[in-house]
């Protein structure tokens, strides 16, 4: 079988469920490089629940993994990491050393989501950051903000921060140290956040300047925050998205 076209093996290797292929990967350098360089996996998706079906790389390019498994796959991810673009940590609770373990398998990635993820030590020191990486996307949806304490080194173009309601009882104080780090950051999005916790004292004038800023389900209670962080991070946006916005009256 080493001696068929690598376009033959491609097109064989399509056929197989992610989880498959990743084990295929494993065989030997030729097979790991078919994997890498048809880009056969791109998305790695990291999950605590076990009840997901692993669709053949034919209609997706996208690999699904428990948690509690990621060990065994990681020589392919040392094999074939540089060929993925998104990892996606959802739903289960991780350490930090954990994500920067796997992050740092994965030097090309540009998307990194984190969904509904909890950290088992919020408090632990962090002795190790994610390498350093370009334009990356930061997506936090509903997960413990202590996870910026590991990307003080890379270098993002977006952040979005999804929570629901308006969330004063996470601790957002690792969020201050990495925006500090930006020079690149172009987009910034929030939802259902206090703006205090994250805008007041936090970001130098002129360290980056948006072209996109979007707001979404905030009760603000002193808008002056908003303010001050616009003003100081904005010269020309080219999106401007508002919704569901109100003031909120911390006396009542």
């Amino acid at each position: 079988m080493n001696n068929l076209p690598e376009e033959l093996l491609a097109k064989i290797f399509r056929n197989l469920a992610q989880k498959d292929l990743l084990s295929v990967s494993l065989v030997n350098s030729s097979f790991n490089d078919v994997v890498t360089s048809f880009s056969l996996i791109t998305t790695i998706y990291i999950f605590e629940s076990s009840n997901f079906e692993n669709s053949p790389t034919r209609k997706y390019s996208k690999a699904i993994i428990r948690n509690d498994n990621v060990a065994s796959y990681r020589k392919a991810f040392e094999g074939i990491g540089k060929s993925i673009k998104e990892v996606y940590f959802k739903q289960h609770a991780t350490s930090f050393s954990s994500v920067v373990s796997i992050l740092n398998m994965l030097p090309n990635v540009k998307v990194i989501n984190f969904y509904y993820v909890r950290i088992d030590n919020d408090e632990e020191e962090v002795t190790e950051n994610v390498q350093a990486m370009n334009g990356v996307t930061l997506l936090f949806h509903e997960s413990n903000p202590a996870m910026f304490k590991v990307f003080n080194e890379i270098s993002v173009v977006k952040v979005d921060l999804r929570f629901y309601g308006d969330t004063p009882y996470y601790n957002f104080q690792p969020f201050i140290p990495f925006m500090k780090n930006q020079k690149e950051l172009k987009s910034f999005g929030m939802s259902g956040i206090y703006e205090s916790n994250l805008m007041y004292g936090t970001i130098p004038r002129g360290d980056f300047k948006l072209t996109e800023f979007k707001i979404c389900g905030c009760d603000l209670e002193e808008w002056h925050y908003l303010e001050n962080f616009l003003a100081d991070h904005v010269d020309t946006l080219e999106r401007l998205i508002v919704e569901r916005v109100r003031s909120w009256d911390s006396s009542n």
